[in-house]
């Protein structure tokens, strides 16, 4: 056995570590400013989102960087105005989650690195073939808007994932990794 997570994969299910998350601070608690941002967006939030907004970690592949996702449930259902609900609501098949199915959201509440936001492509591109020659990382650079050197290591990044047999650059982590940047426990403080 190894003690990487990314190598254990989600094997350490059973022993959750979100206790550092909420060390963090919550998504969810931050809801509240998003919602008094804009008054009418606020309305239409509060009636999209399905349960709590929440943060999860997750480890970068191949490094020890941990970033957080926040991730939450959409019902698009919501949408629909007040008068077809009560019209639809006395029809007997009337399931409004399952003619609008919840939708699960993820979203990056930290900036990507441009070499795992180009990883896959950039492997992508190093597979082509033009004029039955493989493109060069000069080629794949340009192409992606980055730089050469970053074409290198997006193009190495994108081969480990495509073995590994994975598109995602981030590896959710139901438990804590065994060395992570910036992970270390707090102790609570009367601030």
């Amino acid at each position: 056995t190894t003690d990487d997570p990314v190598r254990r994969g989600r094997s350490c299910a059973h022993t959750t570590y979100y206790g550092a998350i909420t060390q963090l601070g919550s998504v969810t608690s931050q809801r509240r400013v998003i919602i008094d941002f804009e008054t009418d967006v606020g309305v239409l939030l509060e009636q999209l989102v399905v349960g709590q907004i929440k943060s999860v970690p997750y480890q970068q592949f191949g490094t020890n960087k941990v970033v957080l996702r926040a991730e939450f449930e959409l019902s698009l259902a919501a949408l629909l105005p007040e008068q077809l609900v009560a019209a639809l609501s006395g029809a007997s098949d009337w399931r409004p989650n399952q003619w609008l199915p919840i939708k699960r959201i993820q979203i990056d509440l930290f900036e990507p690195s441009l070499v795992p936001q180009h990883a896959v492509a950039a492997y992508r591109l190093s597979l082509e073939k033009e004029n039955g020659k493989s493109k060069t990382l000069c080629q794949i650079g340009q192409q992606l808007g980055i730089s050469k050197r970053q074409a290198h290591l997006a193009k190495q990044l994108g081969k480990e994932m495509n073995a590994a047999g994975i598109t995602d650059a981030y590896i959710c982590l139901d438990c804590a990794p065994h060395a992570a940047s910036r992970w270390r426990k707090r102790l609570a403080t009367g601030r």
